[in-house]
């Protein structure tokens, strides 16, 4: 009489640890940019609620609104004319600054005026591998859009 193997060899065992590896190097190489593509669009979408919001607060209190954007984080203002001056001081609302691994493109200035108008504005959002992975893009009636860059 024979006696019956249970079990699986290791040639088995080696062929099916072969097999996971190659699927699992597939998903990496596959996914492997998600994080950083993620981290970029989280930080453009945060960008227009922020503009959307300081739109949002120059129509319900009548008052301008300018946020300058440099390549390491943006600056929300609001001009005020002080007592004994004739000229518009700018008010330091909040500063805030982008992800250290996130670039920005072009520096510039959006205006957002109580009318509920802003200027027109194209910002670039992306990593130091590929700075130019999504278009933020403001319109002068007030409209924000955020937009895969494919280029």
């Amino acid at each position: 009489m024979s006696q019956k193997q249970q079990g699986f060899t290791l040639i088995e065992i080696l062929m099916v640890i072969i097999i996971f590896a190659i699927i699992i190097s597939f998903a990496v190489l596959t996914f492997g940019d998600f994080g950083k593509s993620r981290q970029v669009r989280t930080t453009a979408e945060e960008f227009q609620r922020v503009v959307q919001y300081f739109r949002e607060q120059a129509v319900l209190g009548s008052a301008n609104y300018t946020i300058k954007i440099s390549t390491t984080g943006y600056q929300v203002s609001q001009p005020h004319i002080m007592p004994n001056q004739s000229t518009d001081v700018p008010y330091q609302l909040s500063k805030t600054h982008f992800p250290s691994n996130v670039t920005v493109s072009p520096i510039s200035v959006i205006e957002m005026y109580s009318t509920g108008n802003i200027t027109a504005f194209n910002l670039f959002f992306g990593s130091t591998a590929k700075p130019k992975m999504f278009r933020v893009i403001g319109q002068t009636n007030g409209k924000i859009m955020i937009e895969t860059y494919e280029k």
